[in-house]
């Protein structure tokens, strides 16, 4: 939970920077989608750790416990930075946070749906670690299955925001 949390934070973050400066309505309705759900889970996650007696901090450096998924190899690796367990989750660095911040207009937006879209693949490669790899309540279970599900509407929805920009970067699509 405290890995989601983190990963769920920063996707609130990348649409709220969006949101407010962005031109497109189909993407500012996006962006406003994905803050106020994950904004949500966000919630339901810390919930469980208090449920479970669980500080909302661990000692336990990011990802660790996905490296005994065979599935996802790499993942969790002890010998992997901080920085390479965060790629590898899909998350922004800070330059790229700084970069999103300060561009504008139709770059700012593809800039947004392309580490949107990365974000939300290492959402699934987390999703599908735990499935794997835990013994989890059907409430989690089914949780998890929403958040699978939205996450892949929401890659496919960010992925024809991308393809459906002309070589100018400008919508082709009314």
């Amino acid at each position: 939970a405290r890995d989601m949390q983190s990963h769920h934070q920063q996707a609130v973050e990348m649409a709220m920077i969006i949101y407010p400066k962005t031109q497109d309505a189909d993407l500012r309705a996006i962006a406003y989608d994905i803050a106020t759900a994950q904004s949500a889970q966000l919630g339901q996650m810390q919930q469980w750790l208090i449920d479970w007696n669980l500080p909302a901090y661990g000692s336990a450096p990011a990802m660790r416990w996905m490296a005994s998924s065979s599935e996802h190899s790499g993942h969790g690796d002890p010998a992997l930075t901080p920085e390479e367990l965060n790629a590898q989750m899909g998350m922004a660095t800070d330059e790229q946070l700084k970069q999103l911040a300060a561009a504008s207009g139709t770059a700012a937006d593809c800039q947004f749906l392309e580490l949107m879209i990365r974000h939300h693949e290492g959402a699934i490669d987390m999703v599908d670690a735990i499935e794997e790899g835990r013994n989890i309540t059907s409430n989690i279970r089914k949780f998890i299955t929403l958040l699978l599900i939205s996450n892949i509407a929401e890659v496919i929805i960010l992925l024809i925001g991308l393809v459906f920009r002309d070589q100018a970067k400008e919508v082709v699509f009314p």
